[in-house]
């Protein structure tokens, strides 16, 4: 936002000429009074507004000889007092004049001055909306937006009602189903990943296998797990404890031994140290209320980043970093998360080096890279789980993309999609023409936002209302995300309260591409206490603080 400092003269509404005037003549006065009050005062004052009114051809040689004539008489101290005091109404009505014209033709100058730096910043902002506008409509290698076939005019007009919840889930998968994915066993990890045992345990292995090749020769055991000898050499005689769960699946197979003995043997899980989970807690359970508020994480501010599946948490808030972080330690083990910053330095979020946080959120419902280019479901867990699990993954979701409005009695979740692949022409033509607001993200990127009021129909031109009228009835209907709906859903048959979703905005950023937001609305105090209430009480029961 830019600030203007006031200028005296710049600013016509700050002060007007006529007050100045009056400053100036009132200063006059006073130095006029000092010099009134000195010895003599009198007599020069008037000598001064004799040679002014000589000067301005009011009083000739005449009068200087008249002056002279009476100097030396009892009448001249009278006459120097009178004429000071007329040369003192005569100093102030002049400097009145004079700093009320100048204030006045100078304000007016600078006036025109500002007038015309104003116009040309409008210019340059208008110019600057239109290149993010444009620039803000490519995709990822600079493409250009698609544009669909003309808009059909509806018959009907459409109605900007918000879509209410009904309470019914679709459900996706059966029950058991989704119960065997919350919970991740070691060897179900990627097979890339180094695990780390007990010292010792992995020698043991190693020899015990080595008796059942041919020859009972470290070569022959090395082409069976596909590693070089010289690598279960030192296994044995440097005693490392470290392997790749590929070949351990390998090994455990060759001995015949069930995963699972190995389980309680695991030291850590991970690559480099900064990437290890150590004391991991295998088989690791997502289904409890700290597994539903990192899903909840991982859906909103969160993301598994596509690749290398490590879990970034964008929050500039603390405390939402500190209970993220005692989340992840509570249902995976020991890890430290690595600190991001911003461009201003400031702290942004967090980041886990760990691609088995990542899988094991992706295997419960989490969705891999940008969220906002999909469209997803509501993970399972979420929908078929028990309360508390529920409350805990509602609970997160209102720190990250939400707010509880204590003065109005609102609860909202905001969620964001692209949209550029279902505009069409005509409704980019509502969105760039309907005075759109420059806003800014967390980060201080610059974004450009439509908002759906009753206003901004109201500013487009008659042409354009038809496509507005079309736009606001598929952000009401067609286009809200599947996860809001099923959001709403499951938040007004785990709360008992009456939830909405209404369309909040349309934006457009220069990396983020055209996009829409919506809003779960939860209204009314009565509603609103209600469920205030029970997202407390996570805390009491099985939450974080409990």
């Amino acid at each position: 936002m830019l600030i203007h400092r006031r200028s005296l003269l710049g600013d016509r509404t700050g002060v007007s000429n006529t007050a100045l005037a009056l400053l100036a003549s009132i200063i006059d006065l006073l130095i006029y009074y000092l010099i009134l009050n000195m010895a003599n005062g009198p007599e020069t004052l008037f000598y001064l507004l004799f040679l002014f009114l000589r000067t301005i051809g009011v009083v000739g040689d005449d009068f200087g000889q008249f002056i002279e004539l009476v100097r030396n008489t009892p009448v001249w101290p009278l006459l120097a007092l009178v004429g000071s005091q007329v040369g003192m109404v005569l100093s102030a009505a002049v400097t009145f004049a004079i700093t009320w014209w100048t204030v006045g033709i100078t304000s007016r100058m600078l006036a025109w001055r500002r007038a015309g730096k104003e116009q040309k910043r409008e210019i340059c902002t208008k110019k600057r909306k239109r290149r993010l506008w444009w620039k803000g409509l490519k995709g990822e290698g600079g493409e250009s937006l698609v544009i669909l076939p003309k808009l059909v005019k509806a018959n009907e007009k459409p109605r900007f009602k918000p879509t209410i919840a009904t309470g019914k889930v679709n459900k996706v998968g059966k029950p058991t189903d989704w119960r065997v994915l919350t919970r991740t066993e070691w060897w179900q990890i990627p097979k890339t990943q180094v695990v780390t045992l007990m010292k010792g345990k992995l020698s043991e292995l190693v020899l015990e296998a080595k008796k059942l090749v041919p020859e009972g020769s470290y070569a022959e055991l090395a082409k069976t797990l596909g590693v070089a000898p010289t690598l279960l050499r030192r296994i044995v005689r440097e005693g490392r404890d470290s392997m790749s769960v590929g070949r351990l699946l390998k090994l455990l197979d060759l001995l015949g031994a069930p995963y699972e003995i190995l389980t309680p043997h695991i030291r850590s899980v991970g690559g480099k140290s900064a990437q290890a989970i150590t004391n991991p807690k295998f088989p690791i359970d997502l289904y409890n209320p700290e597994g539903a508020r990192l899903l909840a994480a991982a859906l909103k501010d969160g993301d598994i980043t596509n690749g290398d599946h490590h879990f970034d948490y964008t929050n500039y808030d603390n405390e939402n970093i500190r209970i993220v972080t005692e989340a992840v330690q509570q249902v995976f083990g020991d890890i430290e998360p690595t600190i991001l910053y911003d461009q201003d330095g400031r702290q942004r979020g967090i980041k886990f080096n760990s691609a088995v946080i990542g899988e094991v959120l992706l295997r419960a419902g989490a969705v891999e890279g940008r969220k906002a280019e999909k469209d997803y479901h509501l993970p399972d867990m979420i929908k078929h789980g028990d309360y508390p699990v529920r409350n805990a993954y509602f609970e997160q979701a209102i720190r990250d993309d939400g707010n509880r409005d204590y003065e109005n009695y609102r609860i909202k979740i905001t969620c964001a999609q692209e949209l550029k692949s279902k505009v069409k022409k005509e409704h980019l033509r509502v969105i760039e023409n309907s005075n759109l607001e420059e806003k800014r993200f967390p980060s201080q990127a610059i974004k450009l936002v439509m908002r759906f009021t009753g206003g901004t129909e109201k500013r487009l031109p008659r042409e354009l209302r038809p496509a507005y009228e079309d736009l606001v009835s598929k952000m009401s209907n067609e286009w809200i995300p599947t996860i809001l709906k099923e959001e709403a859903e499951i938040m007004q048959e785990t709360y008992n309260v009456e939830v909405v979703i209404r369309p909040k905005e349309i934006y457009v950023g220069e990396k983020r591409g055209l996009r829409g937001a919506w809003n779960i609305m939860v209204e009314r105090k009565e509603n609103f206490e209600k469920m205030v209430r029970q997202l407390d009480s996570v805390w009491k029961k099985g939450g974080d603080k409990g």
